[in-house]
């Protein structure tokens, strides 16, 4: 009963992986086991670990095991989904407006896109669809050819329930630059729901008769056609993106970088009559939904969100594109100038720091003294014995300090500790 709720999402793999291997050959790869593996020994001490001592009173010690840092990880993703959100607030660019928008795929086009998932190639035109749309839809929209814009898409694989449900998180510059005043023109008001299905359904047809010309492929897309005459859902999130820094944070972790489940939704997991409960969010109602499925589906639900090796979940197009930032910042400045536009402190973007953390207790302080802890010793299941504060002290000629009492000592830094050039022992100091 005391155990807790990211283990039992481990115990799950452990418990299911082999067997649901069996029964959907597709998944029994190298690659697919080495995601499961790194997953079921995360933050496992047995398979590698960093070990912090107090300095001060040497009697507080903390070993903390190494993460597996992949996306597939329910822990680490929620480290992935700050890491991103911090990633993109210094690619913003400050004083533009933008929008989110969200394309979706119909049901019938799922079992292509499931057929092709460790590929990566479908998943790519994919995205690129969503740029040539956003692109057809300014020039359309403003009547320039052109015209210099930019946004960012994000590709989802799941729904709120954890079924298969590919998908597009799109953020979108409200405007652009005119390439002939050099002006920048903001997006005009414009009834989305009069055209813009149409054309998500226009390139999202054409990229998958590009992707697959095969007989039964264009079958499907002359049925689609005629199933959604007024074309497919796409929709623009009401009102813009919000400018304040705290706010757009907030929202970009919301719609576009949370992991499809979190630790607290699995509820139980009943091994003997093969059940797992867990609980979403209902998009359409709000409102929380508990759910139960076999132990298979649900590792299935799971599994299929593995993204191909390789494969970039986020691309930047256009003047969004974090190579050229800053002379696209320039560009801008210089359009939003020529209208008149001038910004504001409340304008400039900075660095946000998302890791909110919460522990009972502060893991990297002293609980006898409330000092900060030191890193003591590195050790891999791989390479052994990283680094170790007593060899250091020895190498020096120093006699090592006792147990109880240990002298305040500056420890090398653990990012140049981890350049190690020897596997057994490190002498980068």
């Amino acid at each position: 009963m005391g155990e807790k709720k990211d283990n039992l999402f481990i115990k799950i793999l452990q418990h299911g992986w082999e067997n649901f291997k069996l029964k959907h050959p597709s998944y029994a790869t190298e690659y697919y086991d080495s995601i499961i593996e790194k997953t079921v020994h995360c933050r496992d001490p047995k398979f590698g670990y960093i070990e912090y001592r107090c300095m001060n009173c040497g009697q507080g010690i903390h070993r903390c095991g190494f993460s597996c840092k992949t996306k597939f990880c329910i822990h680490c993703a929620r480290k992935s989904s700050n890491d991103f959100i911090e990633e993109i607030m210094v690619k913003l660019h400050p004083g533009v407006v933008y929008r989110h928008l969200i394309l979706t795929i119909p049901e019938q086009l799922r079992i292509l896109f499931y057929r092709n998932r460790t590929s990566g190639d479908l998943y790519s035109q994919f995205m690129a669809s969503a740029k040539n749309y956003i692109d057809d839809v300014f020039r359309s929209v403003t009547g320039i050819n052109n015209l210099k814009a930019g946004c960012v898409v994000v590709l989802h694989t799941a729904g709120r329930s954890g079924s298969y449900n590919p998908h597009l998180h799109v953020i979108v510059m409200a405007g652009g630059i005119d390439p002939f005043s050099e002006k920048w023109i903001d997006l005009p008001y414009f009834k989305y729901e009069n055209f813009l299905p149409q054309k998500w359904q226009y390139h999202l047809l054409q990229m998958v008769k590009d992707f697959d010309s095969s007989d039964e492929s264009i079958a499907l897309v002359k049925k689609l056609w005629k199933l959604y005459p007024k074309g497919f859902v796409n929709n623009f999130k009401k009102g813009d993106v919000p400018k304040k820094i705290k706010h757009l944070v907030n929202y970009l972790a919301k719609y576009v970088s949370k992991p499809s489940i979190s630790i607290g939704a699995i509820k139980s997991c009943d091994f003997e009559k093969d059940e797992v409960v867990y609980e979403y969010k209902d998009h359409r109602t709000k409102k929380r939904v508990v759910t139960s499925c076999d132990v298979n589906t649900f590792i299935g639900r799971m599994a299929q969100q593995i993204l191909p090796k390789k494969l970039h979940r986020i691309r930047y197009w256009g003047i969004q594109h974090p190579s050229s930032y800053q002379k696209n910042r320039q560009e801008i400045n210089v359009g939003l100038r020529k209208i008149g536009r001038t910004l504001n402190s409340d304008d400039s973007f900075i660095a946000y720091a998302t890791g909110n953390w919460k522990w009972s207790k502060d893991p990297r302080k002293c609980d006898y003294c409330g000092s900060d802890l030191e890193v003591w010793k590195i050790w891999s299941e791989k390479y052994g014995t990283i680094y170790d504060a007593v060899f250091d002290l020895m190498k020096n000629g120093v006699s090592p300090p006792s147990e109880a009492i240990i002298p305040v000592l500056k420890i090398t830094k653990v990012s140049e500790v981890l350049n190690f050039r020897e596997q057994q022992l490190c002498f980068v100091l």
